[in-house]
């Protein structure tokens, strides 16, 4: 295997581990949080689109 495929492997698995999305911080969200509090629990979104007044988040 060469160093940079083993680098790669490495840079990913450190940047799956610093996520705020866990299973258990999923769980805890609810219909009616605000954008605020979801962001609290999940850290901010890595992309929104706004439509219409609303806007949409993915994490």
């Amino acid at each position: 295997m060469s160093l940079r495929y083993l680098s790669l492997i490495v840079a990913v698995v450190l940047l799956a581990a610093c996520s705020p999305v866990t299973q258990e911080n999923f769980a805890k969200l609810q219909a009616g949080m605000s954008r605020a509090e979801v962001e609290k629990l999940l850290g901010k979104p890595g992309e929104c689109a706004g439509a219409l007044g609303m806007s949409s988040c993915t994490w």
